[in-house]
Order: C-alpha cells, then structure tokens, then sequence
C-alpha cells in the first residue's frame, strides 16, 4: 500500500494525514471544503463533495490502493461503500 485517500479533512483527518505521511504512504485529502486543518498535511488535495459522485473523483480513487473516511456524515460512508 503506497497510496491512500482520506475523505474528510478536519480533526479525523488531520490525525489520519499525520499518521499516514509518518508511515511514509502518499496521501490524497478529498473534502468539499476548501480550507480544511489537514490540506497542509497531504501531498494532494481535491475539494469535491462525494456526494455528487463526480466522474473525476471514481476516477482518482482508483488511483488510491486505501479509502479512509475520516468523517461521521452516514450519507458519506454509505457513498464510500459504493
């Protein structure tokens, strides 16, 4: 596992971006907000609402060997299972 994306960029992600960048893998923030804790902690940000299941967002998560949700919103998760 090299690569991961981690979906949600405020305190979770901060501590999952943190941890991640210690393990040495790449990491890739996904939030809809623009300015969120952890964007200065990953090597890529994209801000995209995956709710709207944009074909750009499918696209780079299969770039990603892991998806980490780092948030609580049930319509999120239930999107990220998908």
């Amino acid at each position: 596992m090299n690569r991961i994306a981690i979906v949600g960029g405020k305190l979770q992600g901060v501590e999952a971006a943190y941890l991640s960048k210690k393990a040495g893998l790449q990491t890739v923030l996904i939030d809809k907000e623009e300015n969120v804790p952890a964007r200065g902690l990953v090597d890529r940000f994209i801000c995209c609402d995956i709710l709207k299941k944009e074909s750009m967002l499918i696209h780079e998560l299969k770039k990603v060997d892991f998806v980490l949700p780092a948030l609580e919103d049930q319509e999120a998760l239930k999107v990220l299972t998908e």
